[in-house]
């Protein structure tokens, strides 16, 4: 699940990149097409992947808080991109892919730290990495805990 994210974090990366080297009408539609890719990478692991690491009591809290980022960086872009409506010259239009670049380069840095989803694990028969994780995250490092037994059936 996490190389689907890292996938995505990349396909973002590039598609900024190369819309804001556009220099015509078809490569920035072609650009946007690699964006528009890169966000159905994105947006079905992050939150699969944030409710199974996040401890039971506080994952509809924190499934609810990536959703509402999510409109909020979107509500962002389009002050960004208002605010260089006037500008002259082509960094106008250049600026909000740029900085629509920095999120998932940023992303991409700590991505490397992020572990795998438990039920990923399980799934690919390293059960014993997915309770190492499971106890980690959820146990507080207790290797008895009710908690992890019952997520782990």
């Amino acid at each position: 699940m996490v190389q689907t994210l890292v996938l995505g974090l990349i396909l973002a990366i590039a598609g900024a990149a190369f819309q804001t080297a556009s220099v015509n009408y078809p490569l920035l539609l072609l650009s946007r097409l690699v964006l528009g890719l890169d966000s159905g990478f994105m947006s079905q692991p992050s939150p699969i992947l944030l409710a199974e690491l996040t401890y039971p009591t506080h994952r509809g809290k924190i499934t609810s808080l990536y959703n509402t980022l999510f409109f909020v960086g979107a509500i962002a872009a389009a002050w960004i991109s208002f605010g260089t409506l006037k500008m002259s010259g082509d960094w106008s239009w250049r600026i909000p892919p740029l900085l629509q670049g920095a999120g998932p380069a940023i992303q991409l840095l700590f991505s490397w730290f992020l572990p795998e989803s438990p039920r990923w694990l399980i799934a690919r028969g390293r059960a014993d990495e997915a309770r190492e994780l499971l106890v980690r995250h959820h146990a507080a490092g207790d290797r008895t805990s009710r908690l992890v037994a019952l997520e782990m059936l």
